[in-house]
Order: structure tokens, then sequence, then C-alpha cells
């Protein structure tokens, strides 16, 4: 009988903003404790939050696997043994000045918007051992910061919204989110001449072009047939300079275990989804991967209670060596800043629905454009009419680039 056990603590004090004033303080802690056995095929898990007894989830899960027991084909990991450590402790009194800073510069930055949202650090640790050998465990911490921002003459609940995520914040942080805020602000109270229907060079986020392909990457989607995707792992469907990873590295994704849920560590702790426009990998956990003959990528996670399933911790898409400015100093490009749902049909035709975006010249923000429609089939969207992964991104405080792409605008 094989055995797996997960430990995955947490702990954040978070800052409500509301108003632009700090309205409360909250803290909260969890610890989640796993145990899962693995015999004749099947798979019995068993959870507990808290302080747990790890001997006696073990005979209880030994318990159910014959009754209780769930088809689970498992596959042994590589027996691997190490720790990474990337916690950087923040107090609670650090936490609450930078907040009050940041509300008080903004106020000043930012008069025509009404802030709310929230400021948080965050700790994390986990460990995984299994019954092969191996023992993984991690320590992580973030500061992010996450604003819904409105138009103070307006009826709307948020007209805009600002995220950023850091390993520590300092000086250097808070003075990027504040010059990010009033661009934001600025360009918002900017309006520029209304759009006319054509092609156009549109700046995006990586996680938000590739929600809309999220499910066909799954492996059970992509074995039925009812992916865009399906049929086409091994071979090349993008542009040769796209590369997209699953993102397990600590150095880029902040607080995250560098292992999945099953105690897979993949090379520089990413999973390639498409690397130089070829599709490397489906998002399959242990069971589906050898149900269905699919290469198994450290992509799996679960409830602390229940059977692994998948998990996408976060998204690395590798830069080039072109910024923004010089795409945008002779040709602007428009900013997609908040959407609205988008769909895809069967044979990849998308449709973007667009609520908030922005003109992009000598790689900044300077005004807001009317709403729009972006269209277009998605093969070609990052085939022959992508453009780039810039070096750089619109946001100080974002180290990621950026996905420029050429797509079909329709005026609202």
């Amino acid at each position: 009988m094989k055995k797996e056990v997960l430990i995955y603590n947490s702990s954040a004090e978070s800052l409500n903003i509301v108003g632009g004033k700090i309205n409360s303080v909250r803290f909260n802690e969890e610890t989640r404790n796993t145990v899962r056995v693995y015999d004749d095929g099947k798979i019995a898990v068993v959870g507990k939050l808290g302080d747990a007894d790890f001997k006696e989830m073990y005979d209880e899960a030994c318990k159910k696997i014959d009754g209780e027991g769930i088809p689970y084909a498992y596959l042994p990991s590589k027996k691997t043994i190490k720790s990474i450590a990337r916690r950087k402790a923040y107090s609670s009194d650090k936490l609450l000045k930078a907040g009050k800073s940041l509300m008080a510069k903004a106020a000043k930055e930012c008069p025509g918007f009404l802030i709310g949202g929230k400021m948080e650090y965050a700790e994390y640790s986990g460990q995984y051992v299994n019954s092969e050998g191996s023992n993984l465990s991690y320590e992580g911490s973030a500061v992010s910061v996450g604003l819904q921002l409105k138009d103070k003459a307006s009826s709307n609940i948020m007209d805009a919204f600002y995220g950023a995520t850091f390993p520590l914040y300092g000086k250097t942080a808070a003075d990027a989110v504040v010059t990010d805020l009033k661009m934001l602000h600025d360009a918002f109270f900017t309006e520029k001449k209304p759009l006319k229907n054509g092609k156009y060079n549109i700046i995006v986020d990586s996680g938000d072009l590739f929600n809309l392909l999220a499910s066909s990457f799954i492996a059970e989607n992509y074995v039925a047939g009812g992916s865009v995707l399906s049929g086409k792992l091994g071979q090349k469907i993008f542009n040769e300079n796209l590369s997209v990873y699953v993102d397990r590295n600590p150095s880029t994704n902040y607080g995250c275990a560098f292992y999945d849920g099953e105690g897979t560590v993949m090379p520089d702790y990413r999973t390639p989804l498409i690397l130089n426009g070829v599709m490397k990998n489906v998002l399959a956990n242990k069971n589906t991967a050898k149900l269905y003959d699919l290469p198994q990528g450290g992509v799996s996670g679960s409830a602390y209670d229940g059977v692994p399933s998948i998990a996408v911790t976060g998204l690395y898409t590798k830069p080039s060596d072109i910024t923004l400015k010089e795409l945008t100093e002779d040709e602007p490009a428009i900013y997609i800043a908040v959407s609205s749902g988008g769909d895809m049909t069967n044979d990849g035709v998308i449709g973007l629905p667009v609520m908030l975006a922005f003109l992009v010249e000598n790689g900044k923000i300077s005004g807001r454009v009317s709403e729009f429609n972006a269209t277009g089939n998605i093969f070609d969207i990052l085939g022959k009419d992508f453009v780039a992964v810039t070096k750089d991104n619109l946001f100080i405080a974002e180290k990621s680039g950026m996905i420029v792409v050429k797509a079909d605008l329709i005026a609202g």
C-alpha cells in the first residue's frame, strides 16, 4: 500500500479598505492535513483541519480503501528530497503603516477615484512526503495589493481594478504602486477619440488571454475531442516566439509551493504548455496521465479532503527583448484592462466584450478608449498575428512581460 502525506499552513493579515480608508484589520490562520493511501488501483483520502494525528488518519484511510476506495491510477513519484525557504517577515505595524501611507498618497494623486479593496501580507509553508522516500517542503511569503477603483461620479460598483504582488513591500514597491495608480487615474479621465472598426495591436495580460483556452488544456476535454486543441499535442500550433508555462517557481510566483499536489517537481519549477509554439502538455494529474497515456506535468492540486484534481497556480510567459516603447512609438496599441466574460467557438473563434481599455503610446497608457468587442481566431491571434511577449510591463510594480497580438475590434 502506497501512502502520501501533505501539510499546508497559511497565515494572513489583511487590511480592508473602504472609501480610501482602512476600515478593519483581519487575521486568518489555517492548517490543512491530508493522508492518501493507494492500493489495487484505488485511492482513499482523509483530511483534517488544524491539529492532526497522522497515524489515526492513516488507519482511517486504510479502512476506507476497501469499501469506499475510488478508482485511481497511481504513478509513483521520483524520489526527491528538497526544501526551499523564501519567507520574509513583515510585521503588523509595518503593514498598517504601509496601508495608511498608500491611501493618503492615492487620495492626493487620484482625486477622481473612490478606492476600496485590501492589502495583505501572507505567509505559507507546506510539506509533502510519500512512501517512495520523497520529502519536499517550502516556506514563502507575499505582500499583495488588490484595489477596486470607482469613478466618484459613476453609479457603477467598480470602474477599474489594480493589483500587484511583491516578495517584500518597501519604499520601492510603495512608490511603484502610487505611480501606477496615478497613471491609471490620469488615463481613465482622459478620453480619446472613439475607435473605428479595424485590426489593432492589442496588449493583454497572459492570464486574461489564456483563460479562454484553459478548458481546452484539461486532459479529459482533450481526450474526448471537446477541445479546440484535441489531437494537437506535440504539434506546432502557435508562433515560434510564444512559450507559456504553468508557474511554480518561487522567484516569480511568490509564496507558491515548488511541487504540485502529488509531489511532482518540474525542471525550473515550471510546466511548459506551449514551447516555441509547440503544444507540449495538457493539464493532467497522475490518474488522467496514466489512463490516457499523457504526460503528467506537475499541475495536480486538490481539496485537503479530496482526490487530486488540477491546479493552475499561475502562468509564466517567456519574454522577448522587445519593450513596449519600441512597439508603440510608431503605432499605438490598445491595452485591455477589463473584459466581460468572453467565449470561444469549437473552431477557435473568440469574442471578447471589452468594458475598459486604454490607448498606449510610446510605452505609456495615455487615455481611455470607448468600449468594443475583440474578435479573431485563436490560432491566428497566437500564430500569424502574434507580435511579441514584451520585456517589460505597463505597470512599474509588475515584472512580467505582456502579450501583444493583432485582433479585429468592433466598436461598441
